[in-house]
């Protein structure tokens, strides 16, 4: 294994960042101080690949088009972002710590949209909402292709007390050259509460994160219906750095309780993260999935908000007419089954409904083919009086949902602070990271103090 790159941060002699590649090839980014400081370490120690993630992944896959079209396209998400993006104050602070790291770590700046700034970072970490932030702006917006991830909560008697057992699939970040799968860095986030998350260089924010208390918060993609534009000077709040500011951020009012509750989660969203002319927090139609240890609420050890820009609505274990069900598990495709949405019209329908469009045949499907085999994990348990699903059968799961787009895929256990995390070959056509090799850490391992 290489020698760990560590860098001091300049401040109070407090705040540095340690690049380590761990088994499996996988690369970490401690870092710790304040935002700042740790955005700065960031910013020094992965600049280049900051640079490379925004022209291979951001302007070449997510803007799109010849060489003159993304230049002639994409000042305008980046003016649009800068305007209507407000993030929290950490957030705001680690960009430009990152920003100022960058430029300390000597790297080039230039990119074939201009020097890299302050807006490229915000489309980075906002690198699936570019139309909404037009619509948001009153400009024409081109959608982009929706996302396909899916996730599984399950506690209780259906791990055989075992504990909380979680587990996602990322996917649709599949650009040409598997930059997603290159890149894939595991941050350990040392603020007011540790994190570690899974994620690309370049963001302060979280898509697949889980904190040191144990909870678990991942975001799936939802049902986007076209946005009105905002007034002037309204701004909305950037969906990822919500996700990261919930789990560690309890001192600044906008984190979560250390035994949070559903209601709890939902009242932290809307009071602390909503935008300021909307009421809601994503930009995009959002999933959020939640888990917590089972020993600390073994009746609500997982559940879901799902929501817009407009409101949110939590679907937990059970919910009336949403297979399968179960009273101590929930799991997750794309589309809703409860805001804005009647389940009825969901179930067995290809032009089913949700929030005011079509669900997509791939959710609809994913959803299906997950609650089957769901069903059949249960039935076989039953039948043998074993466990119904533990990690090996989550893994199952997981594949049964994939369909190679998958870039890569984690289980989280809460109770016992561990994970695993597989991703996509970078040898293959397709990405199938749930069917290769999975690499076990434990939370504890990702920190040197």
């Amino acid at each position: 294994m290489p020698a760990p790159a560590r860098v001091a941060a300049p401040g109070n002699g407090t705040g540095f960042g340690v690049l380590r590649v761990l088994d499996g090839g996988y690369h970490t980014l401690e870092t710790a101080g304040t935002p700042w400081q740790r955005g700065w370490a960031h910013g020094y120690l992965l600049a280049a690949q900051i640079l490379d993630f925004f022209e291979f992944f951001v302007l070449e896959d997510r803007v799109r088009g010849a060489p003159a079209a993304i230049k002639s396209r994409y000042p305008a998400i980046r003016d649009a972002l800068e305007r209507r993006i407000a993030l929290s104050p950490t957030a705001e602070r680690k960009v430009r710590g990152m920003l100022a790291g960058m430029a300390a770590s000597g790297a080039n700046l230039s990119t074939s949209v201009g020097n890299f700034g302050y807006g490229d970072l915000l489309a980075i970490n906002n690198y699936n909402d570019f139309s909404r932030i037009l619509e948001l702006d009153g400009r024409p917006a081109r959608h982009e292709r929706e996302d396909s991830c899916t996730q599984f909560v399950f506690f209780g008697d259906l791990t055989g007390g075992e504990g909380t057992i979680a587990g996602r699939n990322m996917d649709g970040e599949n650009d040409v050259r598997k930059v997603t799968v290159r890149s894939l860095v595991l941050f350990a986030d040392a603020g007011a509460k540790k994190v570690v998350h899974a994620m690309w260089p370049g963001f302060v924010g979280a898509s697949s994160a889980f904190n040191e208390d144990g909870t678990y918060l991942m975001e799936n993609a939802g049902c986007s219906p076209a946005l009105e534009p905002l007034a002037a000077g309204a701004t909305v709040p950037s969906e990822r750095d919500m996700i990261l500011g919930l789990l560690q951020e309890p001192e600044a009012g906008l984190g979560l309780p250390r035994l949070p509750t559903p209601g709890a989660a939902l009242a932290a969203v809307e009071e602390r993260w909503a935008s300021n002319a909307t009421g809601g927090a994503c930009i995009s139609g959002c999933i959020l999935v939640f888990a917590r240890p089972s020993l600390d609420l073994p009746g609500d050890a997982g559940w879901i908000i799902e929501g817009d820009l407009r409101g949110h609505a939590v679907r937990g274990p059970a919910q009336p007419n949403v297979e399968p069900f179960q009273r101590e598990g929930v799991m997750a495709s794309n589309h809703y089954w409860r805001y804005n949405t009647d389940p009825l019209d969901v179930r067995n329908n290809g032009s089913a409904r949700c929030n005011g469009q079509a669900a997509t045949f791939s959710s609809l499907w994913r959803y299906e083919a997950g609650k089957n085999r769901v069903e059949a994990l249960l039935r076989d348990a039953a039948a043998a009086r074993a466990t119904p699903v533990d990690e090996a059968k989550l893994q199952t799961l997981l594949r049964t949902v994939s369909h190679g787009t998958t870039e890569h895929s984690i289980i989280f256990h809460p109770d016992d602070m561990r994970f695993s995390i597989s991703k996509a070959a970078l040898d293959a056509p397709a990405n199938d990271a749930p069917d290769r090799t999975w690499t076990t850490f434990a939370f504890a391992d990702m920190f040197s103090s």
